[in-house]
């Protein structure tokens, strides 16, 4: 083996595969099971040439074993200014902490190489006694440190380093600038705002939108001219950023440009954060802004399936918003939207109408409870049940008494879950009616009261109805309902020609054998 064979071994003594490290070890003439690949290196370390003792502190730092630390340490004082930069790589991959004091001494190392290794080794173990020194060291040359050093700042939540941070707002290196302000806006320095704004116009795009978020966080007044300035700019991330900032600062003399914004901006995801932040300010001079944004483009159309989506999300933020501002003149609005063609829109618009507790809304929330999506149904179920019950039973009345056969039946059914006095009197009642189909839809909810003692023997009596279609719905309500009272009839009709018939009386049997098993006192 020549000499340089060794040398170009060592890094396979910290190989991953253990084959391959137990494999060098041979071939080295070392027993790994005996530790003789420890003292193998750190002998190399310390005596080999200067080659050899920086492939040995480079193999110590890919092993990343405790045993390291001391001899990785020792090596930052090695003269050759490699096998200190070598050292520092390996020590920061470490993890310990026992080494900062030392590295922190080479940050002012003759060797630029050696610094460079050593900043990056403080900023991975990210110990509080580096900070001050790392924040010096974002006046390095050097774009790569100073990214570096931010990044590291950032990560240890160094709000001691804010001074620097607001000068690197300043800095060549746009990706430097992005790390200061989401720092600035994360540490909520307050008085970096003036520095913020002033970097506003001048940044790139990515930028921009960091600063927009850091102003946001700061929630500063001052700097609303500046965002809405940048409302009217052509950057769209930016703009959006921009929206999202002025309704977090909570400056009411935004709502005129992002009302604008709302209404004249092409770019949905813009417009859909314009909403969001009107939302937010809470001003209902936003109100009609946000009713035509409620509204479908005519040429939506034309746009694909991704537009699709992202005008869907314009409308829903308008829907939402128009909700938590609770103006009277959006119900109608709100109404419509809960017939949109996209999901989020329905549900955003049954979500706003439940506080209004208005009248209008009963039959459309009361439809929306037969949506094809079932967070659209779970919500115009709450809002129902959110609403005061006597205005509920008088909408529910008055919409059965006199809307489309549709409406009628979702009254019906609401009347029944109801359970009022009033309902059910109304709902039997309307079993003797002239019109067929007011006759089938009371006897439909009739059987779903969830106190059946009272319909019983009105049901008993319409067994007689001239229509079979209704003595069929009769039937299917008296099994619903399982009172022993409707025994005698359902089983007379457990051979009726009719198959429907025959389903009620099944059905009837059904639930009484399990009310039984329930409780075995109602038995007989």
């Amino acid at each position: 083996m020549t000499n340089r064979a060794p040398q170009a071994l060592i890094p396979s003594l910290a190989h991953e595969d253990p084959l391959v490290r137990s494999y060098t070890a041979r071939l080295l003439g070392l027993d790994a099971e005996a530790g003789e690949v420890e003292q193998y290196l750190k002998s190399s370390l310390v005596q080999g040439t200067a080659p050899l003792r920086r492939v040995a502190a480079r193999a110590m730092g890919e092993l990343v074993a405790d045993w390291t630390l001391e001899p990785l340490s020792a090596a930052l004082g090695d003269s050759d200014p490699a096998v200190r930069a070598e050292a520092a790589r390996a020590l920061g991959r470490l993890g310990n902490v026992t080494a900062v004091p030392e590295l922190i001494a080479l940050l002012s190392d003759p060797a630029p190489q050696v610094q460079v290794e050593a900043l990056d080794a403080l900023a991975a173990l990210a110990d509080a006694r580096a900070i001050p020194h790392l924040a010096q060291a974002m006046g390095s040359s050097d774009d790569a440190t100073r990214r570096k050093v931010a990044g590291a700042l950032l990560a240890m939540d160094a709000r001691e380093s804010a001074s620097a941070m607001v000068q690197a707002l300043a800095d060549p290196d746009s990706g430097i600038q992005d790390i200061a302000a989401e720092a600035l806006g994360r540490w909520r320095v307050r008085e970096a705002a003036e520095a913020l704004v002033q970097a506003l116009p001048r940044a790139p795009e990515a930028t921009q939108v960091a600063i927009c978020r850091a102003l946001g966080q700061l929630q500063d007044a001052a700097a609303a001219p500046a965002l809405i300035e940048l409302l009217d700019g052509w950057r769209t991330r930016a703009q959006s950023a921009a929206a999202q900032a002025l309704g977090e600062i909570g400056d009411r003399s935004a709502v005129g440009a992002l009302c604008q914004t709302l209404v004249e901006k092409r770019d949905p995801d813009l417009r859909a954060a314009a909403a969001v932040a009107l939302e937010r300010l809470g001003d209902t001079a936003a109100v009609p802004a946000l009713i035509a944004a409620t509204r479908r483009s005519d040429g939506e159309g034309e746009y694909y399936y991704y537009d699709h989506r992202r005008e869907a999300a314009v409308r829903a933020a308008a829907v939402h918003a128009l909700g938590t501002l609770g103006s009277p003149d959006a119900v109608d609005p709100l109404v419509d939207a809960v017939h949109d063609p996209s999901d989020r829109v329905r549900l955003a618009a049954v979500r706003a109408l439940a506080p209004l507790g208005t009248p209008r809304s009963v039959p459309h929330l009361l439809a929306a409870r037969h949506d094809s999506c079932d967070q659209v149904v779970e919500a115009a179920t709450d809002a129902l049940i959110a609403l005061a019950p006597d205005l509920l039973e008088r909408v529910l009345l008055d919409l059965f008494d006199g809307a489309s056969p549709v409406d009628r039946g979702n009254a019906a059914r609401g009347l029944a879950r109801l359970g009022s006095e009033a309902a059910c009197s109304r709902l039997i009642a309307a079993l003797q009616e002239p019109e067929r189909d007011v006759r089938l839809t009371a006897a439909q909810a009739l059987g779903h009261v969830d106190d059946p003692v009272a319909v019983v023997e009105p049901l008993i009596q319409a067994l007689d109805d001239p229509d079979l279609q209704v003595r069929r719905e009769v039937m299917l309500a008296l099994a619903e309902t399982g009172d022993p009272r409707a025994e005698p009839h359902l089983r007379d009709r457990s051979g009726d020609p009719d198959w429907l018939i025959r389903r009620a009386s099944e059905r009837w049997l059904r639930v009484r054998r399990e009310r039984q098993s329930a409780d075995p006192s109602s038995a007989g």
